[in-house]
């Protein structure tokens, strides 16, 4: 449970924070070194049971404050779904992604559309 006391020092943070994401992997870790194979998929069903209510998100609370359970949930949620641009490590400098598998994603177009509003917006497009 400490380190549900340590999500509670965060929870007010970025889930998407180098430091929520490095927690996340220690939870996992944790789990799997004391109790059972902790895959992407069983993480991504116990942030869900985290935040549903109940007696774990009680006891989640109870450790790190109001709001635990539910940034440890979203934290969850992003460390597991590795294609989200957001769960890379960004290189302003150049322009590129890595992704978890160490690989390299380059810009290759940037793609124009437009809302129902009117609004324009562009998105670049990388690939690996």
């Amino acid at each position: 449970m400490l380190l549900f006391k340590e999500a509670g020092e965060i929870k007010d943070s970025d889930p998407a924070s180098d430091e929520a994401q490095n927690l996340v992997k220690r939870i996992q870790d944790y789990i799997t070194e004391n109790l059972y194979t902790c895959t992407n998929k069983i993480l991504r069903g116990l942030g869900k049971m985290y935040s549903g209510g109940g007696d774990f998100t009680t006891n989640i609370d109870a450790y790190g404050g109001e709001g635990t359970a539910v940034f440890v949930a979203n934290a969850i949620e992003i460390y597991c779904d590795i294609s989200k641009r957001e769960n890379m490590k960004y290189d302003e400098a150049g322009d590129t992604y890595t992704c978890h598998a160490g690989r390299i994603l380059n810009p290759l177009y940037i793609k124009k559309q437009r809302s129902k509003n009117g609004y324009e917006s562009e998105i670049t497009v990388y690939e690996c």
